[in-house]
């Protein structure tokens, strides 16, 4: 799994070359700049409800999980801290499909219907790596569906 930094470094890469991405999955995305396959949950609410109150931050770190609860479906929102302090990048704002590079104050004056929750450290206890294992205390091998 990625380090802090280089998962910052990776989510920028995304916005330096203009990388497409598929429209509302953020929390994906975050797991994939961690060197994850996938976050392992199913919405950015559902992974804020599970992370651990030691995990959770009072203010922007470089490659920290900023959250937001609510949004269309109860889905809410997920970005990463970049290098740059106290910026976030974001997909799907401001163009959907794409990361871009903003503050928690424009996600929280463009989407109104979110409800800014907190920063987090990484939280991945469901998540996959690349070769299908899981990053848990078992690292049971993920079946592999061809």
């Amino acid at each position: 799994m990625n380090d802090p930094t280089t998962a910052a470094e990776t989510a920028k890469s995304y916005y330096d070359n203009q990388t497409p991405i598929a429209p509302d999955e953020c929390d994906h995305y975050c797991g994939v700049w961690y060197g994850l396959a996938h976050s392992g949950f199913s919405s950015a609410a559902a992974h804020w409800a599970a992370t651990p109150a030691s995990y959770k931050l009072s203010a922007y770190e470089e490659g920290a999980l900023a959250f937001w609860t609510g949004g269309s479906g109860g889905a809410g929102h997920c970005t990463i801290g970049s290098p740059k302090a106290d910026t976030i990048f974001s997909t799907d704002y401001p163009t959907k499909g794409f990361v871009g590079h903003t503050t928690v104050g424009d996600i929280n004056s463009h989407w109104t219907d979110l409800t800014f929750a907190g920063w987090a450290r990484a939280y991945f206890p469901n998540g996959v790596t690349n070769d299908g294992v899981f990053v848990n205390e078992t690292k049971k091998r993920a079946t592999k569906i061809e």
